[in-house]
């Protein structure tokens, strides 16, 4: 960054992000001492776990010059970690995807403006994403338990500070907003494996009967004095399944029940089931 740049930042931002920043590059630099299999091992982004933190110091000490001029006092990374009652320890693991946000975090403290906010909530989002795809049992409960015990560490880091009050105020801030967008992720993920739910089961059961379902766990039975059902299967299935491949025959069976699906609703009768090759649908059920 230029001087003239420098000179023109909020010296509150600068203060706090310089304190946590020399934090950071304490467990940083830790890091890299931990065992070999765990430092060489190849990231998803294709490079080694040591080159992608020897190049995040390297980003690190670019952002904050006079980084270097004074050390840390202790490894608040570590102290943390300890105090989430962890099933592994602090040297036998290793916190990717927590540095790089944890790295945008602190730019994001020091600059104060939307394009390192947005840099900040995008990597949350991808960090959290990768999570959840990668089956690591992250969820927002389990998210905002550990991010209430790093806070209180960093509130107690910026002690140090000239202008402690000022600086904490930044930073508890910046956690709202993390804490905003953390729910608004999961908020996203719960809604759209209810969305799933919701059409696995209209598919299997009539519209109305799902809704009871969904309502009160339990479907009343129900007598209808007058209907009319339709049952409908393919002529000689098990003939016509032997010359087809499994890919042909699926896509035979929808084209056939894309079309069965179109008049029933042209006629407003309600889809039962299908199963295998036969069909299945009603008239006169729910009027």
């Amino acid at each position: 960054m230029k001087e003239s740049e420098s000179k023109s930042l909020d010296p509150i931002r600068q203060s706090a992000a310089l304190i946590l920043a020399r934090y950071f590059l304490l467990h940083l630099r830790e890091e890299l001492k931990k065992d070999s299999s765990l430092v060489e091992h190849i990231t998803m982004e294709g490079i080694s776990f040591r080159e992608l933190t020897e190049s995040m110091i390297a980003e690190l000490l670019e952002h904050f010059p006079d980084l270097e001029s004074e050390e840390a006092e202790f490894n608040l990374f570590k102290r943390w970690w300890k105090r989430t009652d962890p099933p592994v320890k602090y040297r036998k693991s290793t916190f990717k995807m927590y540095n790089q946000v944890f790295l945008h975090r602190i730019l994001d403290l020091k600059y104060g403006d939307s394009m390192h906010r947005s840099a900040l909530f995008k990597r949350l989002a991808s960090v959290l994403r990768k999570s959840v795809e990668y089956g690591r049992g992250m969820t927002y409960q389990s998210l905002m338990a550990g991010e209430t015990i790093m806070l209180d560490e960093l509130r107690k880091a910026l002690s140090e500070s000239e202008n402690p009050a000022e600086c904490r105020d930044l930073l508890m801030r910046q956690n709202q907003d993390l804490a905003y967008e953390s729910f608004r992720f999961f908020d996203g993920i719960l809604k759209a494996s209810l969305k799933r739910s919701d059409d696995l089961l209209n598919t299997i059961l009539p519209a109305p009967v799902a809704e009871e379902l969904k309502l009160s766990g339990k479907v009343i039975p129900g007598l209808v004095p007058d209907c009319c059902v339709l049952f409908a299967d393919m002529v000689d299935f098990t003939g016509i399944a032997e010359e087809m491949s499994p890919r042909e025959l699926l896509d035979e069976l929808d084209y056939c029940f894309s079309h069965f699906d179109r008049i029933s609703s042209l006629q407003k009768m309600e889809k039962i089931k299908t199963i295998g090759d036969s069909y299945m649908c009603a008239a006169g059920l729910f009027e």
